[in-house]
């Protein structure tokens, strides 16, 4: 993310119109789209992994203190847990690997050649998805326990949810509900982004247990669960998504509450929360639209918001990865294009003098290129110099 956001300032291309300057790459739509959702992707995973450092903690504690109370209490909480603690592998670890690439993608030949850094980090987390379980079984994990969690919803009201389960208590009324946005910054409350991230997940939990569920009337449970194996993956990621949503927006509450955090910081990380929030549901917008939920009207004030909220997270961009504290030579050491000074250009030049391929002695007495190279070259190279005056 740091070598994207960074490259994608600094680095100009493109005239927009005649007498118009040359722009930095950020400032083109599309790459900013893409920068900035990840962006706010980014932070809204590191805020999920102190919810979840958080949680483990708890749970912890409560077993070290030694108490039949608590042992009881820690093997209530162990489900849930693993439950989302396999789901949010699996979802980051997806995402992650699936940015890396956009990302790559996104800053053109820089972004390919391997003084990027792109493709080596890249490799490097591609085991992420297998290493601890291939992503679909984890998965499979989080789905068995949310089958039980919303079947437990249904026969007792869910009393003994967690809040991050809650959406499993509402009164899945399909084509009944309706999204209650009238404007475009309607889009921006956070009730409503988490609503439309339950009725999401409600809906995905709901559709998937019940073909799960009357599968089995069939057949045995083990079938049923391959036939219908897509729809518990899906809502697993679901369910993960609304995780992530919580775990973000309960932060930005906890320090608002706490008053812990610069308020111009606090607002930025607000920006964030609602880029991630509406990103996500633009990129997924089936979710929320396929029964109804939301109507076109309000989709195109999504649309709209997300560019809003784009334009006002530009400006601190990079002070946004340059707070993840990657250093130069510790974290950033292979990439040429994401150093903290912006000066891309003079080290790929430097890093290409220095490259055993362009050092080729193929005359020793001449230093000049392998005679393969002026076999194959020699001629157009000629051909350009005779001719660069009337080119």
């Amino acid at each position: 993310m740091t070598i994207g956001v960074r490259y994608s300032c600094c680095r100009k291309q493109g005239f927009p119109a005649p007498g118009v300057p040359e722009q930095t790459i950020m400032d083109y739509g599309m790459q900013q789209h893409i920068m900035l959702t990840l962006l706010s992707c980014s932070y809204a995973l590191k805020f999920t992994s102190l919810y979840v450092v958080n949680f483990s903690s708890k749970a912890m504690a409560q077993l070290d203190a030694n108490t039949s109370e608590g042992t009881e209490s820690f093997l209530t909480q162990m489900p849930e847990l693993h439950a989302t603690t396999s789901g949010l592998k699996a979802l980051s670890t997806k995402l992650a690997c699936e940015g890396i690439e956009v990302i790559r993608k996104a800053c053109g030949g820089h972004g390919y050649g391997l003084f990027s850094g792109l493709p080596q980090l890249y490799l490097n987390t591609l085991r992420s998805q297998t290493v601890e379980g291939d992503n679909n079984v984890l998965c499979l994990q989080t789905s068995r326990f949310l089958v039980k969690a919303i079947e437990e919803a249904k026969s007792d009201g869910g009393v003994n949810l967690s809040p991050i389960l809650a959406y499993l208590k509402r009164d899945f009324t399909g084509n009944k509900a309706r999204c209650s946005v009238k404007n475009g910054y309607d889009w921006r409350n956070r009730d409503v982004q988490l609503n439309c991230f339950g009725h999401w997940a409600l809906r995905e939990v709901s559709t998937a247990t019940e073909n799960y569920l009357k599968g089995q009337e069939t057949m045995p449970e083990y079938q049923s669960k391959n036939e219908n194996m897509y729809e518990l993956v899906q809502m697993a990621y679901t369910h993960s998504y609304f995780s992530i949503l919580t775990s973000f927006a309960g932060a930005i509450e906890n320090y608002k509450e706490s008053n812990t955090m610069n308020s111009d910081v606090l607002r930025v990380m607000e920006r964030l929360c609602d880029l991630f929030a509406l990103s996500t549901l633009q990129q997924n917008i089936g979710g929320i639209t396929m029964d109804g939920f939301v109507d076109q009207q309000q989709v195109m004030l999504l649309n709209q918001e997300v560019k809003s909220l784009m334009n006002e997270i530009r400006p601190d961009a990079v002070a946004l990865v340059d707070s993840f504290g990657f250093d130069d030579i510790l974290e950033l050491h292979q990439t040429a294009i994401g150093r903290y000074d912006g000066n891309y250009t003079k080290y790929l030049w430097e890093w290409s003098q220095k490259d055993p391929n362009n050092n080729a002695k193929g005359n020793k007495k001449t230093g000049d290129f392998p005679p393969e190279f002026d076999e194959n070259w020699g001629p157009v190279l000629s051909y350009f110099r005779r001719n660069a005056g009337s080119l």
